[in-house]
C-alpha cells in the first residue's frame, strides 16, 4: 500500500507554470527562470460544459485549451491585463490538459500544490457562469453589503427595505438551479477562502464572508418577521415566506454555511473529516463525490493524501484514507463516523460499506459500550469544532 507523500513544496515556490500576458495574448511559461516573489494573480472560474477543446491559442498554450467559450477564455486573459497583471495562473492554461497519463499524472500532481498557488497569490480573480456581467451582478450585492454592515440587527426601516429589495439580487449572485453555479462549486471553497483577496473582473474587491453573514442574517430575520415587506409597494418572492418555518426555498444557508465553515478553518490544515464537513453542505450528486473529494484536497494537510492514481475509485480513497486515521492511531472520529450516517455533516460518509472492514479490525475498539460512549465523545467534539 502506497501513499502520497508531502509534494516537497516550499514557503515560497511559485506554480510550476505561470501564463504571462503579453499585448496580444500570452503563453503558458515554466517559472524556473522568474524570480521568487514574482506577482501573479490567480483564478476561480465556472467550467461549465466543455463544448470544445479549443487548438487555436496552440502554441502559446502547449495543449488544446478545454472550455466552454473561445472568447471566454480571452476575456479571462484581458481582465487580468486590465487590472494590472502580467502572470496569471489558471487551471486551463497552467496545468497540461488531456486524457492521455502523462496530462492525468501532472493534473494529479498539480492538485496537492493548488493551496499553495490559491494562497500566495497577490488576488484571485472570479468569474461566475456568466462571467462577463458577474462583476456587474456582484456590485449591486456589493451595494448591500455595505448598507447593511452600517445596520447589522436590522434596526432601521430603510435597511429593512434595502434588504428586501436586495433578496432578488442575493439570489442572483448564489446561483444554484439554472442560476450561476460559481459558490455551488467544490473548487470554489478554496480558491475563495485561501486567496489573499478575492476581485471582480471590473476589479471589486469580493467580501464574501460578509456576504454568507448577511445570507445568515435574512434567514433569522424572516423567520422572527423583522424582514418582511411590510409596505405593499415593495415586492413579493414566492420563494419568501416570513414567519414560516422554511423561509427561504433557494437553500442560501448551504453555500454561507459551508464557506463560513471553511474560513473558520482558514489558518489551520484540516484532516479529511474536517473538509468533508465543509463539503458536506453542498447536495452532491454521487457522480460529482470524487470530484468534490478533489476539491477537498485544497483545504487539507499534506499528511493526509492518499491519491496516487487518477483511476483509485471512490472506495479506494476511503479505505486508504481510514487506513491513514488507523495509523495516526485516531480512531474515534471513524467512530464518529459509523454511528452519523443520517448526519448531513458527514456527507454519509459513515455508510456501513466504507466502514464494516474497518472498524472489527480495531480489536479493542469492538465492544458495543464501549464504542457507543467512544462515538458520543467524538461526535461530540467534532460537532464541536465544525461550529465553534
Amino acid at each position: 500500500m502506497s501513499f502520497s507523500s508531502d509534494p516537497s513544496i516550499t514557503p515560497h515556490q511559485l506554480p510550476t507554470r505561470l501564463f504571462e500576458i503579453n499585448e496580444t495574448f500570452g503563453k503558458t511559461i515554466f517559472t524556473t527562470t522568474l524570480p521568487q516573489g514574482t506577482k501573479y494573480c490567480a483564478v476561480s472560474h465556472v467550467w461549465g460544459p466543455v463544448v470544445n477543446d479549443y487548438p487555436a491559442f496552440q502554441p502559446d498554450v502547449p495543449w488544446p485549451v478545454p472550455s466552454s467559450s473561445e472568447l471566454k477564455v480571452k476575456f479571462i486573459v484581458d481582465t487580468c491585463r486590465k487590472l494590472g497583471y502580467k502572470y496569471v495562473w489558471c487551471d486551463i492554461l497552467c496545468i497540461r490538459q488531456g486524457k492521455d497519463a502523462p496530462a492525468k499524472e501532472e493534473q494529479l500532481g498539480e492538485m496537492y500544490k493548488m493551496r499553495q498557488y490559491y494562497g500566495k497569490c497577490d488576488a484571485t480573480i472570479v468569474f461566475g457562469s456568466s462571467y462577463s456581467t458577474f462583476a456587474t451582478s456582484w456590485d449591486v450585492v456589493d451595494a448591500l453589503l455595505t448598507t447593511w454592515e452600517k445596520d447589522r440587527n436590522g434596526e432601521q426601516p430603510e435597511t429593512i427595505k434595502q434588504v428586501w429589495l436586495g433578496l432578488g439580487d442575493i439570489d442572483t449572485a448564489v446561483g444554484g438551479k439554472g442560476g450561476d453555479q460559481l459558490f455551488w462549486r467544490g473548487w470554489t471553497l478554496q480558491e475563495t477562502v485561501l486567496p489573499p483577496r478575492l476581485l471582480t473582473s471590473e476589479g471589486t474587491v469580493m467580501r464574501v464572508e460578509t456576504f454568507c453573514e448577511l445570507i445568515d442574517w435574512t434567514y433569522a430575520a424572516l423567520g422572527k418577521r423583522v424582514l418582511d415587506n411590510h409596505d405593499s409597494t415593495l415586492p413579493s418572492y414566492e420563494w419568501i415566506h416570513p414567519g414560516a418555518g422554511v423561509v427561504n426555498d433557494k437553500g442560501w444557508w448551504r453555500v454561507s454555511q459551508s464557506l463560513r465553515l471553511a474560513f473558520s478553518f482558514k489558518n489551520t490544515p484540516l484532516d479529511p473529516l474536517q473538509a468533508l464537513a465543509v463539503t458536506a453542505y453542498r447536495e452532491i450528486s454521487p457522480k460529482h463525490m470524487k470530484d468534490t473529494l478533489f476539491a477537498a484536497y485544497g483545504l487539507i494537510d499534506s499528511k493526509w493524501y492518499v491519491m496516487d492514481d487518477d483511476k483509485y475509485t471512490l472506495d479506494d480513497v476511503w479505505r486508504l484514507t481510514v487506513d491513514k486515521y488507523i495509523q495516526a492511531q485516531d480512531i474515534a472520529p471513524l467512530l464518529a463516523m459509523a454511528v452519523t450516517d443520517t448526519d448531513h455533516r458527514t456527507w454519509a460518509a459513515g455508510r456501513a460499506k466504507y466502514m464494516g472492514t474497518v472498524v472489527p479490525s480495531a480489536g479493542k475498539w469492538l465492544n458495543s459500550t464501549g464504542m457507543r460512549v467512544v462515538s458520543s465523545i467524538a461526535e461530540f467534539c467534532f460537532s464541536f469544532a465544525c461550529h465553534s
